[in-house]
């Protein structure tokens, strides 16, 4: 190891930025080469690559990590074939970062620079980031509300996947964690689930270093817009999605009157957690509030049976038969499951009168047979135990 990458490592720790708990001349993880020596806090770094490189094919790839420190994911997923930037505002580590990369010759990027949405700027669109151990030290420094900005509009700016983690209730940042109530790994997946547009929110487990209070998610197939049969579905905020009604007719049907129909049963459920807030209309098109991502057998509430049955009971409350109730159009946010879609909904009286032949597919009581009936119970179930056999 030469002289000056000696000098280098001998300046970590320097200076204590927000987030930083190197010690002096200790870098906080490790490098993927073996002629670097260099003592580190987080230790395993092949393991915790392994885990990550295991679930998404990095090859030929554009990636960012945020909160890189001195490069050890960057350089390792550069040595796997990806293209890769690195971003902290710890000088030292940037520094050191750079010179090993001037002897490394990897291709790998560093800048030092603050966290914050003038990253963003630098960037149009990548493949994936790698945002670990970071999170928690933004909400410190520029607050909680700016954090979960950041968070969401990273999330846009990303082609397939992000690997999170952060703290909980430990000594580093964990009293913003409590503040902010992220003190499980449900807790996690439901900020993810609220703050990104990616639609796949999956737990991998814990990094095997001894960090095991930090739960490791891979987040993917990020999604903005929805084209249904009968309308388009954009998000539009972190919080609020627009329903864009076709304006012509299917089988007969006209389209606008489902629009009138969601509009109108929404409103008559506004005081269950269970389905969309109806924020307004107009002719063609509704504003909801967004209602998470598909109930997956992964991120099914234990609580589900009671869910279930409080669905059922407000539909029921409201005079409403939704008629088509299956796995599509049952959602989940902050582990409560939502019902969705009720352009096809209609009062009980009128649940055999005027519908589209194939309304609720193999869901519905006697399908392929023509519709006699049409049961919610029955098709809330049976999406209930097809969800949790896939």
């Amino acid at each position: 190891m030469n002289k000056k990458l000696k000098t280098l490592i001998k300046q970590l720790g320097d200076e204590k930025n927000i987030g930083s708990s190197q010690n002096k001349g200790w870098a906080y993880h490790g490098l993927p080469f073996k002629d670097i020596e260099i003592k580190t806090h987080r230790k395993n770094l092949e393991k915790r690559m392994g885990l990550l490189l295991s679930r998404y094919d990095c090859q030929d790839k554009t990636g960012i990590d945020l909160g890189c420190n001195i490069g050890g994911f960057v350089f390792g997923y550069q040595l796997h074939g990806a293209k890769m930037t690195g971003y902290d505002y710890d000088f030292a580590s940037i520094n050191l970062a750079n010179e090993i990369e001037a002897i490394k010759h990897t291709g790998a990027k560093f800048f030092c620079k603050p966290i914050t949405e003038r990253i963003l700027q630098e960037f149009d669109r990548v493949d994936f980031v790698v945002w670990l151990s970071q999170f928690m030290w933004m909400v410190r420094s520029l607050g909680a509300e700016d954090a979960l900005v950041f968070m969401y509009d990273l999330s846009l700016r990303v082609n397939d996947t992000m690997f999170f983690e952060t703290s909980l209730e430990d000594s580093m940042a964990g009293k913003e964690m409590v503040d902010m109530k992220i003190i499980s790994k449900q807790a996690v997946r439901n900020l993810l689930i609220n703050n990104t547009c990616f639609t796949k929110i999956e737990y991998l487990g814990y990094f095997e270093d001894g960090w095991s209070h930090r739960p490791v998610f891979q987040c993917s197939a990020p999604k903005t817009e929805w084209r249904g049969a009968t309308a388009t579905i954009r998000r539009t905020s972190a919080d609020t999605i627009r329903k864009i009604y076709a304006d012509n007719t299917m089988d007969g049907f006209s389209l606008r009157q489902c629009r009138a129909n969601e509009s109108l049963f929404l409103k008559r459920l506004k005081d269950s957690p269970h389905f969309p807030q109806h924020y307004g209309n107009t002719e063609l098109e509704i504003t909801m509030d967004y209602c998470g991502v598909p109930l997956t057998k992964e991120n099914m509430p234990g609580d589900c049976e009671k869910q279930v049955a409080e669905i059922l009971g407000a539909l029921y409350d409201a005079n409403i038969v939704h008629r088509d109730i299956r796995p599509a159009n049952l959602l989940v946010k902050d582990n409560i499951i939502k019902l969705i879609d009720f352009g096809w909904s209609c009062e009980k009286e009128r649940a055999m009168i005027d519908f589209p032949k194939g309304l609720g597919w193999d869901f519905r009581p006697g399908f392929p047979e023509p519709a006699t009936r049409f049961d919610d119970e029955y098709s809330l179930r049976k999406s209930i135990r097809w969800i949790l056999a896939h």
